[in-house]
């Protein structure tokens, strides 16, 4: 009879661990929160900038690759001087745009969690506690 006790006070008790464990990762994920926030906000401000900065250097005269090409055939001296240069900030400025437009959709999609979750977690805390208070009265 006191194995059967046993047992169950174990099982209890794992229960009880891994309710703790999810409570505990629960407020964690709660406090962290503020440095998601600022997370997302940076990438709703400075991904647009970065992709507008990109395509901006993508259409100057300076790396336009396509201008570039045209002109190098009548002008070997240009050909030779800087067609590495400009092909590689072209990859690059691309590349850069194309990690902003991601961070951009991410930081969207992850605002749109966030801006639920304020609610979601006080209705959490508001049924733990008076799931803690029925405990405690028994």
């Amino acid at each position: 009879m006191s194995g059967e006790s046993d047992e169950s006070k174990g099982k209890e008790e794992k229960s009880e661990n891994i309710l703790k464990v999810l409570d505990d990762l629960i407020s964690h994920m709660h406090t962290t929160r503020h440095l998601f926030v600022v997370l997302i906000i940076s990438s709703l401000i400075f991904a647009p900038i970065a992709m507008v900065v990109g395509g901006f250097l993508l259409v100057h005269p300076r790396f336009n690759i396509v201008r570039f090409m045209a002109e190098a055939p009548g002008a070997p001296e240009t050909f030779h001087r800087l067609p590495f240069v400009a092909v590689l900030a072209t990859i690059l400025i691309s590349i850069s745009i194309i990690i902003a437009g991601i961070w951009l959709f991410i930081g969207i999609k992850e605002y749109g969690f966030y801006s639920k979750w304020n609610k979601r977690f006080r209705k959490y805390e508001s049924l733990r506690d008076k799931i803690d208070k029925e405990l405690a009265e028994d």
